[in-house]
């Protein structure tokens, strides 16, 4: 009921993606600071470059470490999982654009509108996609649980083992 209307609401929005496979290759933070710039690649062909980004929580994920080269063959493309990658390969060439600031604010989605409407966009269209994947893998049931830990999800992680699409270092419940 609130998706429509967000459609409505602001300048723009954008959901930025990372695959299990980059997550994988470049751990948590990097990925999310790819998905991150995802997004805000896509909001600046719409509208322009952002100048400040609010981040829910205290930590700022968003803002690169002083060195790259750690994560130099991130910008190459390799790892990339086409679909997954909404705006498309991202390098670490942000010059096209000055990067934002980033402010951090603990539990900004119970204060900020637009946080609040950001964490239902992001929300909706990761289940939507976690549905559409799951006619690729009805073995974990994602329609319904949508990637969570349920115990259909789990029995069915012991049962056939991780996809393709399951972040292999992540600490799977593989085990009984």
């Amino acid at each position: 009921a609130l998706l429509p209307a967000l459609g409505r609401w602001g300048l723009a929005r954008a959901v930025g993606h990372a695959s299990a496979a980059e997550i994988d290759a470049v751990g948590i933070i990097a990925a999310l600071r790819l998905a991150g710039n995802r997004a805000l690649d896509a909001v600046a062909l719409e509208v322009g470059a952002v100048g400040t980004v609010l981040l829910d929580g205290s930590h700022d994920w968003l803002t690169p470490p002083a060195q790259w080269s750690l994560f130099d063959a991130v910008g190459s493309g390799e790892g990339l999982d086409g679909e997954l990658d909404r705006v498309g390969p991202r390098s670490h060439d942000d010059s096209w654009r000055a990067p934002p600031r980033v402010r951090m604010l603990v539990k900004a989605d119970l204060t900020c509108a637009s946080v609040a409407a950001a964490s239902v966009l992001a929300k909706c269209e990761r289940d939507d996609l976690m549905e559409r994947l799951a006619a690729d893998f009805p073995a974990y049931a994602w329609h319904a649980n949508k990637g969570y830990g349920s115990p259909d999800h789990i029995a069915a992680l012991r049962a056939h083992g991780p996809s393709p699409l399951h972040r292999c270092s992540w600490n799977l419940p593989l085990d009984e």
